[in-house]
């Protein structure tokens, strides 16, 4: 599975001030998580579905300067019960239309929201969050408004809502969200690729 920015751009954006648990939810080559782990987040769990990509992620988190903050599982996300609730969650999840499918099975999974609806993450993160915890996600922007639906349907609210264009004057690609069992006025932003903004929200993880 490849690196792509999406990852990195919640991985490195996604507030993590007071947070010493997180799950990761479909870590793929583990990126999010270590991301996570790299910025100080002492207990990161690490979900990958697929068999292949679990046991990549899990060499990546060896070699890595974090790997005894990173445990990562094996386990389809709708069947995984902890007993633990989580201070934030973290998630670059499947989107892709049924058209646009790769043929390869395991990137297929991956990359398709039949593998894991949003409506479904959402109902079943909100169980997994601490009473203080935040659910962060990144979606195409056509899917905001599923995003708020679904987030008020199981009692979670929009605190921070960040548009990505490209660039100035270029329509919205992607949207993350910040969502917790607080009730707050919407914190609006937008960030484009193209900008001293990105480099420098993303400069640590960039060689």
């Amino acid at each position: 599975m490849k690196v792509g920015t999406d990852g990195v751009l919640i991985g490195a954006w996604v507030p993590v001030d007071g947070v010493s648990s997180a799950l990761d939810i479909g870590t793929g080559t583990g990126l999010i998580a270590l991301m996570l782990a790299q910025r100080g987040v002492e207990d990161v769990t690490a979900l990958e579905i697929d068999t292949a990509s679990a046991a990549e992620a899990s060499l990546n988190i060896r070699r890595s300067p974090w790997s005894k903050n990173v445990s990562v599982i094996n386990a389809d996300f709708l069947d995984f019960h902890p007993t633990q609730r989580y201070d934030l969650i973290v998630s670059n999840p499947p989107f892709f239309e049924e058209k646009l499918i790769s043929p390869d099975p395991r990137r297929a999974a991956a990359r398709s929201e039949s593998s894991l609806p949003i409506d479904r993450l959402i109902a079943h993160a909100a169980g997994m969050l601490s009473d203080h915890g935040k659910l962060a996600l990144i979606l195409p922007y056509s899917r905001r408004d599923a995003i708020i639906y679904s987030a008020v349907m199981h009692q979670l609210y929009i605190n921070v809502e960040v548009t990505v264009a490209h660039s100035k004057g270029k329509d919205p690609r992607r949207v993350m969200v910040l969502m917790s069992k607080k009730l707050t006025p919407i914190i609006k932003q937008s960030l484009y690729i193209e900008s001293n903004d990105f480099i420098e929200l993303t400069k640590d993880f960039y060689l």
